[in-house]
Parts: structure tokens; C-alpha cells; sequence
């Protein structure tokens, strides 16, 4: 694999990166090249955002990801894929990019 070096990153930048990487679970390392991957991608489904639906708009819908039937209070969403396609609804257990 190639060797990628960057220098001269502000304080401030590399305590967002490493907090970041830490609630992911993943090194400084693992979680910036993940996020080169990501950026580097030019898979049209990939979905790269969610957002939280208005109450009303998808009642008695079910997740596409993993089937629960919302309820009337649930907190639904819907994702956007880099090709600028929607998806879902998902409820808020499979709305992750991980």
C-alpha cells in the first residue's frame, strides 16, 4: 500500500480527528484512511449522509434495513446515496454509515 504523509495539521483539527476516531472505535489510523476510502469512492450507492424525517411523513412504514414497523412516535429516517438517490425509511438503529 502506498504511504500517505500529511504535516502541520492544527491542535484543533487533530482533537476532533482523534475524539472522532475514538467513538468509532478505531485508531487515528484506521479512521483517517477509512475516511480516504470513503472519499475516494465513487460508488453511487453508497450512502453517505441520513437525515431525520418530519412525524407524520412515513407513518406505518417499516425499516427497509431491518423490518420494524415504526411506531407512532418513532424516530424515522431516510439516507442519501452519493449518487443523489434516496433510501430507506430506516429506523434509528440502521441509520449509521458505518
Amino acid at each position: 500500500m502506498p504511504d500517505i504523509l500529511i504535516r502541520d495539521v492544527p491542535p484543533d483539527t487533530a482533537r476532533v480527528l482523534d475524539a472522532n476516531a475514538r467513538h468509532a472505535g478505531k485508531s487515528r489510523q484506521e479512521y483517517l484512511a477509512a475516511l480516504l476510502a470513503d472519499a475516494a469512492s465513487t460508488d453511487p450507492d453508497m450512502v453517505v449522509g441520513f437525515w431525520e424525517a418530519v412525524r407524520g411523513e412515513m407513518l406505518c412504514s417499516k425499516c427497509a434495513d431491518c423490518g420494524a414497523t415504526f411506531g407512532l412516535n418513532a424516530r424515522v429516517f431516510v439516507g442519501m446515496t452519493r449518487g443523489y438517490r434516496l433510501m430507506g425509511p430506516f429506523c434509528q438503529h440502521c441509520a449509521t454509515t458505518d
